[in-house]
């Protein structure tokens, strides 16, 4: 098993999919939502989860492999991963959230984790490393929107502001 410390960690299989999209939002606009970072080594599943994040107003980040995720959370200090357990590099995702567990310059930074795995022991498993939500393939857009949006709240909003607006929500205003 490779020890991720050891892992290179190039910027190759990176891409800033932030510039514009067909919504019209500047990439300044984008980034007002966070940064997001897709660990997945599918390229169809990982460029939809980027195009609907994009048109959602957030900037995102692509990485198809541990390694370069490595890379790609030093390089661009994502708000939140999502993240895919099954890895073709031969890392699994798991070794990703033990590793961003050891490090007190990356253990707030929520994950999300899209997996097709969907046993009680792996989802158990991804919770206890780290995860902090799990959905299974395929995943709702509108369930993981909501997910992220509790836990990377908007720039410049306070938890408190959040808080009151999601408040009035609830009861209709």
């Amino acid at each position: 098993m490779k020890d991720l410390k050891s892992t290179p960690c190039s910027l190759e299989g990176i891409s800033n999919r932030n510039s514009r999209v067909d919504n019209g939002h500047s990439l300044t606009r984008m980034s007002e939502r966070g940064k997001v970072l897709i660990v997945e080594d599918d390229d169809d599943s990982r460029r939809g989860l980027q195009l609907a994040l994009g048109a959602s107003g957030y900037a995102v980040y692509e990485s198809h492999n541990v390694g370069s995720a490595i890379a790609a959370i030093r390089a661009h200090k994502p708000d939140i991963i999502l993240l895919d357990l099954g890895m073709s590099d031969g890392l699994h995702g798991r070794r990703l959230l033990t590793w961003l567990g050891s490090r007190q310059d990356c253990s707030p930074l929520p994950v999300i984790v899209i997996s097709g795995a969907s046993s009680t022991h792996s989802i158990d498993e991804a919770l206890a490393a780290g995860a902090r939500r799990y959905f299974v393939k395929p995943v709702s857009l509108p369930k993981l929107l909501d997910a992220i949006e509790q836990l990377v709240p908007r720039r410049g909003v306070t938890p408190d502001a959040l808080d009151r607006r999601r408040a009035g929500e609830l009861v209709g205003r």
